[in-house]
This record gives C-alpha cells, sequence and structure tokens, in this order.
C-alpha cells in the first residue's frame, strides 16, 4: 500500500483516504484524496483547474462546478490542520490553480499490501501503469553504435536513385547537341517541358479548398461525436414540477432514487440531468434552465452527491 510521509509526524495513505497523525485520523472524501495525491506528485508545480477536475471526476464520468473543487481542496486543508500542520500548505493561485508548497517534506515508500484491494486502489494502479508505458525508452548503448552503420545503406540507395533520375532525364547529350543547331526547336521543347510540370493557380486554388473542407468537416464531425458522448441523456418521468433526465447507462429505477432522495426544487431551473451508474458511489447532477446543447447557453447548476452519505 502506497504511504506518503507529510513532514515528521502526519501520514498519508492515497489507498485508504486517510490522513494519520499520532492521535488523530482524519477521512477524506475521494475526490479531495485524488487532489491531493495530484499535488503531491507535482509538488512545487502550479496544479491547474483542468488538471485536477480530469483526476479527480472526469475519468470517472463525472462534471462538477468549481465550488466541487474548492470545497475539496477545503477538506485537505481542514484535514492537515486538525494534524498539528498549521503552515500554508497549499496555496491557492488566483485564474490559474493550486500548488503544494516545497517548504514541506514529502516523502513516499509503500507497506506491505492488504489483501483486500479496494476498487479505488485499482484504478489508481492501472492509472500508474498506463502513465509507465507512455514513458519512451531510451536506445541503449549498442543500439547507439549500430544505427550509424545502418544508414549508410540508405545513403547509398539515394545515390543510386539520383543518378538513375539523371541518367533517365528525356534530354540526354546527344539530343543537346542536336537543339544547339536549332535554336526554335530547343525553345519550343524548353516550353513543353516547363508547361508539362506547371501547376496552375485554379488547380492549387482548388485543392487547397477541397483539402480545408475536408478538416474543417473532420473537426465538426468529431466535435459532435464528443459532445454526443458527454450529454447524452434521455428524459425518463416529471416530478413536481421537474422533468427528469438521465444518462444512458443509467436506468429508471436508480434514477427515480437519485431524483427522490437528492431533494431539489424546480422553481426557477426545471430541467434536472442526472449522472449515475450502477455501482458507483459517485452522482452528478446538473440543474438547468434550458435544455443542453452545443451552442447555447442552458444556465446550470452542478451538484455533487456521494450515495454512502445517505
Amino acid at each position: 500500500m502506497k504511504k506518503i510521509s507529510i513532514g515528521s509526524d502526519v501520514v498519508f495513505y492515497p489507498g485508504k483516504r486517510e490522513i494519520i497523525s499520532h492521535d488523530q485520523a482524519v477521512k477524506l472524501h475521494s475526490s479531495a484524496s485524488y487532489c491531493f495525491e495530484l499535488l503531491i506528485a507535482r509538488q512545487g508545480e502550479i496544479v491547474d483547474h483542468e488538471a485536477l477536475y480530469q483526476y479527480a471526476w472526469r475519468r470517472f464520468g463525472m462534471e462538477v462546478s468549481a465550488n466541487a473543487l474548492y470545497q475539496s481542496i477545503s477538506l485537505i486543508r481542514k484535514a492537515l490542520l486538525a494534524c498539528d500542520i498549521r503552515q500554508d500548505v497549499i496555496r491557492t493561485i488566483p485564474r490559474r490553480g493550486f500548488m503544494l508548497s516545497n517548504a514541506i517534506l514529502i516523502e513516499e515508500s509503500t507497506t506491505a499490501p492488504e489483501k483486500r484491494i479496494s476498487d479505488e486502489e485499482a484504478v489508481a494502479g492501472k492509472c500508474a501503469q498506463e502513465d509507465e508505458q507512455r514513458i519512451p525508452l531510451l536506445p541503449s548503448a549498442s543500439e547507439e553504435e549500430v544505427s550509424p552503420n545502418t544508414t549508410q545503406p540508405v545513403i547509398q540507395d539515394d545515390e543510386n536513385i539520383s543518378e538513375n533520375l539523371i541518367n533517365d532525364m528525356p534530354h540526354s547529350k546527344p539530343k543537346s547537341k542536336k537543339t544547339i543547331g536549332d535554336p526554335e526547336t530547343a525553345i519550343l521543347t524548353l516550353r513543353k517541358s516547363a508547361n508539362r510540370y506547371a501547376i496552375s493557380p485554379r488547380n492549387l486554388f482548388v485543392t487547397g479548398l477541397t483539402v480545408l473542407t475536408i478538416l474543417v468537416c473532420g473537426f465538426a464531425i468529431m466535435a459532435f461525436s464528443l459532445y454526443r458522448q458527454e450529454m447524452d441523456f434521455v428524459k425518463r418521468f416529471d416530478m413536481n414540477g421537474c422533468e427528469i433526465y438521465g444518462n444512458e447507462k443509467a436506468d429508471n429505477s436508480l434514477v427515480a432514487r437519485v431524483a427522490v432522495n437528492i431533494k431539489v426544487g424546480c422553481t426557477e431551473r426545471r430541467k434536472i440531468f442526472i449522472t449515475a451508474f450502477t455501482n458507483g458511489e459517485r452522482i452528478s447532477v446538473l440543474q438547468c434552465k434550458n435544455s443542453l446543447s452545443l451552442f447555447g447557453s442552458p444556465d446550470c447548476v452542478s451538484y455533487y452527491y456521494i450515495r454512502s452519505q445517505w
């Protein structure tokens, strides 16, 4: 199990989502634990909001507001304060993100693994393995020694190709001698050669316009596909003046339970979009005035719930 020592008396266990000192143990929410883990991994660097959203929520299919992020950072600060770390460890960089100060000593180690591994630890391990696989391997010394020799045949091939192209040119030496005595024939031959390889401005414009159209259409299709994946909700039912929508992977019973438990009013925002999964503990709720659209302004407020709190 991963163990992170903070200072001399505090230990953070990401797998357990706990911060422990001599006489205090503070339990963090999943999102706060993930945010703290990312700040530790990038100590001394400014971690922007998008990176925290991606690491703590979006990779699990959740979309939250800035309030959820600031609440998670506040929970981390309160937990550290409860463990007698009173210095300003997590600094807020206005309009940019957050940074874990280099003034505090951070040491990582591992302890003996437990028999039962939680789902979140398994997901974290999988992400770490994928990150390691993305790191390119440096070439060994033997490969560097062999590589200069392997490029020589390629250079020789290029030289042979150049010689063949020169030999295959349509105007050989005997013909050039013939045209020297006939200037009109030489000029006519040069004009034909120039016309053969020239590209008209019209063809160039049509080609460029075609390529640009293909790129724009491809970008539009890709953006629309990503939008559909993120915003694919289905209307389930009406309840207390609210229009309840749910993501496609959630059945009606799950959406109904969530709608009953969240207890939101619909005086201004009547459209409620619920993202929930059968075996997941995190639930995201968007309450909007208008329908979600690619170019519109739905004017939404987001809520974030943990099912174990109900």
